[in-house]
């Protein structure tokens, strides 16, 4: 029934690459129509499917499953994380039975199924939020799949893997530690909405289980000589952050000062060739700078506030407007207008499940 299934979706304009979907161009055609053949044909192939008996499995190409999970986080704007874990664990499974070992599928299969299991983590985080109610199951998932997550980046690494291609190696290495910052990243942020529902012994238990695993992340990046601009930014960006909340809750004793360090590097002020979409990754940073020259009242000029608010201004203007873009707009206006960010709760959802 799935067998061409491949074929099919490479007449919608889904095609593979070493990345999985090669280009996103598919989505520009605003089929509608395709867009719902995609997902209820990934609910149908999930529906029938049960991991514990092998006869149930269907004649599919894995990597056809591959590029029906990302298109289905696409589709979904990662607001439902079931269906591209799903496929990606359909597809990882089915290459196992068949004893191949595709590494360009399974590094993919991977991230989307860390990357689902977490997308599900915080929606339901934000339902008990919601609720009033901590949600006491978020912690130990999150840092389950992200020791996962470290085991696969050890094995990348490790002499036991065969790799014909020293620059795939570097690029698989780098995009699982992306991954890992997007989810320590997303972890914090949902930590610091929910300090209000949390018990003393709630975040205390929350920091020291999750603060080690995030400085591993962070240890990891610098290690790394030579970074891109987009892998500079992420990394200097979740330091900063990290460090940020640590010092807010009296966690560790460390000057403010370090921190914009960090900020400071993440903005990528001088940086006069950023693209579009490299800008928008600075914007994080950006916000951040502002909440410390805010919310910190550090001893500062009006210029340096006034130079802070113009950089995000220019950063915000010269952004692609992708992923959480109106989000980051709606903060920083709230930041020049109210000196902080206004709805925690979309803070934290929006930019806890995008980059």
């Amino acid at each position: 029934m799935y067998d061409d299934l491949l074929n099919k979706l490479a007449n919608m304009g889904l095609t593979w690459s070493r990345r999985g979907l090669e280009s996103h161009d598919w989505m520009k055609t605003e089929d509608t129509d395709n867009f719902h053949w995609i997902i209820d044909t990934a609910e149908a192939i999930i529906t029938g499917y049960n991991p514990n008996e092998p006869e149930s499995f269907p004649e599919v190409e894995p990597r056809a499953l591959i590029l029906l999970s990302q298109a289905c986080m696409l589709l979904l704007r990662n607001s439902d994380g079931v269906a591209t874990k799903d496929l990606a664990i359909m597809a990882e499974q089915i290459e196992m039975e068949r004893g191949e070992f595709d590494l360009e599928m399974l590094l993919l299969a991977q991230g989307l199924m860390a990357s689902g299991r977490y997308i599900d983590c915080v929606g339901y985080f934000h339902t008990k939020y919601n609720e009033g109610v901590y949600d006491e199951s978020f912690l130990p998932d999150v840092i389950e799949v992200l020791d996962g997550l470290e085991q696969w980046f050890q094995k990348i690494i490790s002499a036991e893997m065969e790799w014909q291609d020293d620059e795939f190696k570097d690029l698989s290495c780098l995009e699982c530690l992306a991954l890992m910052v997007k989810i320590a990243r997303g972890a914090y942020l949902q930590l610091e909405m929910g300090l209000k529902i949390m018990s003393a012994d709630q975040i205390k238990n929350y920091v020291q289980q999750f603060a080690p695993r995030a400085a591993t992340i962070a240890l990891h990046y610098a290690a790394i000589e030579r970074l891109s601009k987009f892998h500079y930014t992420i990394s200097h960006s979740f330091l900063a952050y990290s460090t940020y909340i640590l010092v807010a809750l009296k966690s560790i004793d460390f000057p403010m000062s370090g921190v914009l360090d960090s900020v400071n590097k993440g903005c990528m002020d001088h940086a006069n060739d950023l693209t579009p979409e490299e800008k928008y990754f600075t914007l994080f940073a950006h916000v951040l700078r502002l909440r410390i020259f805010s919310k910190e009242q550090m001893n500062i000029s009006g210029n340096h506030w006034e130079d802070a608010v113009n950089r995000a201004d220019e950063a915000l203007e010269e952004s692609a407007k992708i992923n959480a873009y109106e989000t980051y707009a709606q903060i920083i206006e709230n930041m020049k207008t109210e000196g902080r960010i206004m709805d925690l709760q979309i803070y934290a959802d929006k930019l806890g499940r995008n980059f």
